[in-house]
């Protein structure tokens, strides 16, 4: 019988650099036409002025004419493209701010027009927060626009939904810096990940997913949560996340509302108007 280290670094070598992001890659690029129509649409009703996308990588939102977006991303264009070697560099959006896009700290506040933010949010262990942050930078009148997967309709289904509650104690302990409690609640996020998450999209890649015992399963998700690795912290479903949206329009900005909410079958849009 084949070691259960082995096959666990095996399932590591495998999934390489960029396993996770390139996922997130593929499943935008699976998204359908009409989705894809529907997000342009919604952007000509909301999108005016000057602003920020947030990780367009190579599927930045398609904006009205007249609108001027500068892409933020965490690596340049060149880190971009050998992270994902599938994707030719032309066609990586190349960014004009290389930062943390979840924070934006050199971004001063109430200057911009709209922020676009494109199945990003799921990524953070505290989305709230990052609403906060992307809302911070936002004029009154702006336009905050999200787009988050369903979880059900992509390599997420099966695992527990995110409620309401566990994202504000997600930021109300990332609030008061308690990184040890945070970490343990992250460690279940990984436990989802690696056990339904990352073996729908080994299966989806055609690969098969080396991880047969506890052990090995436990081994893959030190070795992520260690690593800080990026993945789907949160879930969503159309309720989940309106509800996220609605709390946070009445934790930040006074007068901030959804001022238009599409569902299709694969994701899902949030269109804010961030006042005050």
């Amino acid at each position: 019988m084949r070691n259960w280290r082995t096959a666990a670094k095996r399932t590591m070598q495998a999934a390489g650099l960029g396993f996770v992001l390139r996922a997130r890659s593929r499943l935008i690029a699976r998204v359908a036409s009409t989705t894809v129509s529907d997000r342009a649409a919604i952007a000509c009703r909301h999108i005016r002025g000057e602003g920020l996308e947030i990780g367009a990588l190579h599927t930045p939102l398609p904006v009205p004419k007249g609108a001027v977006v500068r892409y933020v991303d965490l690596f340049s264009q060149e880190d971009n493209a050998e992270r994902f070697p599938e994707l030719a560099q032309e066609e990586i959006v190349e960014p004009d701010l290389v930062e943390d896009g979840f924070d934006l700290r050199s971004i001063p506040s109430c200057s911009q027009d709209f922020v676009i933010a494109s199945h990003v949010l799921e990524h953070s262990p505290d989305p709230i927060q990052v609403l906060l942050n992307w809302s911070r930078v936002i004029r009154a009148g702006g336009t905050l626009y999200v787009i988050v997967p369903i979880a059900e309709a992509c390599f997420d289904a099966g695992r527990k939904e995110t409620d309401l509650d566990h994202l504000i104690e997600d930021h109300a302990l990332s609030a008061a810096s308690e990184c040890d409690q945070m970490r343990e609640r992250n460690r279940r996020h990984y436990q989802e990940w690696v056990t339904i998450s990352e073996r729908k999209i080994f299966a989806d890649r055609g690969q098969h997913f080396d991880l047969s015992s506890d052990e090995a399963i436990q081994f893959r998700v030190e070795e992520l949560l260690d690593g800080n690795a990026e993945i789907h912290f949160h879930t969503f479903s159309s309720d989940s996340f309106r509800s996220l949206l609605d709390y946070c329009c009445k934790l930040g900005r006074p007068g901030s509302r959804v001022i238009e909410y599409h569902v299709s079958s694969s994701e899902i849009v949030g269109v804010v108007e961030v006042c005050a």
